[in-house]
């Protein structure tokens, strides 16, 4: 090997720096993708996966060091693959200019094939790992990024989740069609003036991974003004595609206040504003059939400091006279008689999922993303096969409340549950007559 094609002591040292810190349940993809590129031949390769050791990560680091400097671009791009950012980026000022940029070309392009291997991998570019560092509300987790959505097996008749939705057809909202619905996703990162979004782009391509197992066609947005968020919309309530499908995704990661959302430009959009464009009086084609809405963003400044939890609590209920109770609201009517046609309000089969609750802040991590969208594709990922939406909400509360901050701050989603039915995702299965 010669000087130009050996790798340089600052290099070395370097990697042998982070060597400490790669945990032994990352040292198998890191092998894995460097014996993909070329870095690490069959035999090496081998002998490392095959080698009983506490040392492996030091034993890896070694090998890669005696490859040259191509040997570390490679471990560099192997790091972003297995989604160890924090120590990627500690490797970015010693990385080829060619090799960041290439990167950044990845990262940018939309994700267009269904991935489903077991773990995934999701590239980054070189403004997200310059600024990927702690800030004070941007907190480290250890939640992971890999995730593979669990799948429906088999012929429609034959399952229990065809067998489920039989029985209770007027119950069950049908999700059956190919593709399943339209997935938006609108992703602000860099603002005028206010702090950019670091983590986002996470967000959003584990939100896009997501979405596309679960069958549907997924379209990105990136860094929309408030206008522009506003037309983004009506543009997909007025989709002819939305004929042919049974539900609408709708995601916004972005800074937001109290009921509003904010564009790059920094100027509000209303959150209502956005429901009534999908309502079914100004999307008709949606009318009737579930459209979900995700928002990622703050909601004020409260932070939550959390409250000790008692030992026990009462789970029993103060006895109301039904008919006193009822006659204390003016809005209730006596049931009438039934008309023909059946007629459901504008503003129903909606549910509407936040981060979090009104006037708090929502917690996000630079290179994991938010703890909202990491336990959304946790706990969908796992459980869209057998749960409804509604059960599953409730388990992505339950993981996000686990959370805390370095200052024990914590966190729990709020959801608005305008459905008629029970919503499944019903992954895997499509089944046209259902619908």
């Amino acid at each position: 090997m010669n000087t130009a094609q050996r790798m340089s002591n600052e290099r070395r040292d370097r990697l042998k720096a982070l060597s400490d810190r790669i945990v032994p349940r990352h040292v198998d993809g890191l092998i894995r993708c460097l014996r993909s590129t070329g870095t690490l031949n069959a035999i090496s390769a081998e002998t490392l996966l095959n080698k009983n050791s506490s040392n492996l990560a030091d034993d890896l680091v070694r090998m890669v060091s005696t490859r040259g400097n191509a040997a570390f671009d490679a471990f560099f791009l192997a790091l972003t693959k297995c989604c160890l950012f924090d120590l990627a980026n500690e490797l970015r000022p010693f990385v080829a200019e060619d090799v960041v940029e290439s990167l950044e070309n990845r990262f940018s392009a939309e994700i267009g094939a269904v991935q489903r291997a077991s773990v995934m991998h999701f590239p980054l570019n070189e403004r997200f790992l310059q600024s990927a560092k702690i800030s004070d509300e941007v907190l480290p987790l250890d939640h992971p990024l890999d995730f593979c959505v669990d799948l429906i097996d088999g012929d429609a008749p034959l399952i229990p989740q065809w067998d489920t939705y039989q029985k209770a057809k007027d119950k069950i909202y049908p999700n059956f069609t190919k593709p399943k619905g339209l997935a938006l996703i609108i992703n602000n990162h860099r603002f005028s003036s206010m702090p950019h979004r670091t983590g986002t782009d996470v967000d959003m391509l584990n939100l896009q991974n997501l979405f596309s197992q679960l069958g549907y066609s997924v379209k990105i947005e990136r860094d929309l003004t408030s206008l522009e968020i506003t037309n983004a919309v009506a543009n997909l309530a007025q989709s002819r595609s939305l004929l042919n499908t049974s539900s609408l995704i709708l995601t916004i990661l972005t800074h937001g206040e109290h009921n509003c959302v904010l564009g790059v430009d920094e100027m509000p959009v209303d959150i209502n504003r956005l429901l009534g464009l999908l309502n079914a009086e100004n999307c008709p084609s949606m009318a009737g059939k579930p459209k979900l809405i995700f928002v990622q963003a703050c909601r004020g400044e409260r932070r939550d400091r959390g409250t000790e939890e008692p030992d026990c609590a009462s789970g029993e209920a103060t006895s109301h006279n039904q008919a006193d109770m009822f006659r204390l609201f003016s809005c209730v009517q006596q049931q009438g008689v039934q008309t023909r046609r059946k007629r459901i309000p504008s503003e129903a089969d909606f549910l509407i999922a936040y981060a979090t609750p009104p006037l708090h802040v929502s917690w996000r991590n630079t290179t994991r993303g938010s703890w909202f969208v990491q336990a959304l594709c946790e706990i969908f990922s796992r459980d869209a096969k057998t749960d409804d939406i509604s059960t599953m909400l409730t388990a992505v509360c339950d993981k996000v409340s686990s959370n805390e901050t370095g200052d024990r701050y914590k966190q729990c989603t709020d959801t608005n549950n305008r459905l008629r039915k029970k919503f499944y995702f019903f992954p895997g299965l499509s089944r046209n007559t259902a619908v």
